[in-house]
């Protein structure tokens, strides 16, 4: 087989297991958006119906049995919520490795497309951290520090 036509296969796979790790990236944001939503939605429907339930039964024993129950949930989907977040961060970190993994087989068939890709062509934990956009060096001290609150694990945490 001549080298130009092993070449050009060689890229389609690669394009081919990149658009699947982009494409698993999107779902894997879709599912974090969705799981955020129940929880909000659950949260704010327990808030409400306590208000409702608060008019009737004036903060009286019915109220705080019913309460008790009602934010017994709300704290179960919440941790349950969190950590299938903390999960699909994790995989997300994995994807953006293998989109790493795939670029740096990109760049050793052509080595000269290298300044054209702004993010890393690396699998370990800096370049990765530079393809997400948190490369330290980049980011300030206070930025880094309080990245884990601005994500959506920390924010509803």
């Amino acid at each position: 087989m001549p080298p130009a036509r092993k070449d050009s296969e060689a890229i389609q796979i690669l394009a081919t297991e990149h658009w699947s790790l982009l494409a698993t990236r999107a779902l894997t944001y879709q599912e974090s958006l969705g799981r955020v939503n129940m929880f909000l939605a659950i949260l704010s429907g327990a808030v409400i119906a306590l208000a409702l339930i608060a008019q009737a039964a004036h903060f009286g024993p019915t109220f705080v049995s019913i309460a008790i129950f009602m934010l017994f949930v709300v704290f179960f989907v919440g941790v349950a919520t969190v950590r299938r977040l903390l999960m699909l961060n994790r995989d997300d970190y994995m994807w953006v490795v293998g989109m790493n993994r795939l670029r740096h087989a990109y760049l050793e068939l052509h080595p000269e497309l290298e300044a054209n890709f702004i993010t890393s062509p690396h699998d370990d934990l800096s370049g990765a951290l530079k393809t997400l956009g948190l490369e330290p060096s980049n980011a300030s001290a206070l930025g880094t520090v309080f990245h884990g609150f601005v994500t959506l694990p920390g924010m509803l945490g």
